[in-house]
């Protein structure tokens, strides 16, 4: 079992956040990309704050360029893991913009959810690590994700996105 990687949460806000907004550079970089109608997908996301800073960016930036709804969510963007969000307001506003959850299975079997059982709360723990069935029944995206399938088929790793029952039960 691995911890998972310093995550940007709103659990634990004393870590600095990659798109912070005190790290105005990437967060620009970021913005000038959604804004010129470019694609956000295939980038690592690690906790529900990270989510929200790119959610933000997404909606700020798609206003600036004048996008309607139907071209944001025509984009497609999509956030990589599932570790730690989305949160349910989160599955609500990314099913709005058509965002791809692009869901980690090995979350939920490699020690997240007893970490963030351990550090903060069962509800967290059971709500936020990949919630590929409240995703579903939101209405809104999602994508397999196979890292870390060694032996196992894929779809034996993909059943536990909606089981939500590891390999520790």
């Amino acid at each position: 079992d691995r911890e998972p990687l310093e995550p940007c949460t709103t659990l634990d806000t004393t870590k600095r956040c990659p798109l912070a907004k005190q790290n105005a550079e990437r967060r620009k970089a970021l913005y000038e990309l959604i804004k010129n109608g470019q694609r956000f997908t295939s980038t690592h996301v690690s906790g529900d704050l990270a989510a929200d800073y790119i959610l933000d960016v997404i909606e700020q930036a798609s206003a600036a360029a004048g996008f309607s709804l139907e071209q944001i969510r025509a984009k497609a963007h999509a956030l990589d893991h599932c570790g730690m969000y989305p949160r349910p307001d989160q599955i609500l506003r990314g099913a709005k913009l058509g965002i791809i959850w692009n869901c980690a299975a090995d979350r939920i079997d490699k020690g997240v959810p007893e970490w963030l059982a351990r550090e903060h709360s069962e509800e967290y723990a059971n709500r936020w690590v990949s919630p590929v069935a409240s995703i579903l029944k939101a209405g809104g995206r999602v994508a397999g994700h196979g890292e870390f399938v060694k032996g196992d088929s894929f779809f034996v790793k993909a059943s536990m996105l909606v089981t939500r029952t590891n390999s520790s039960g």
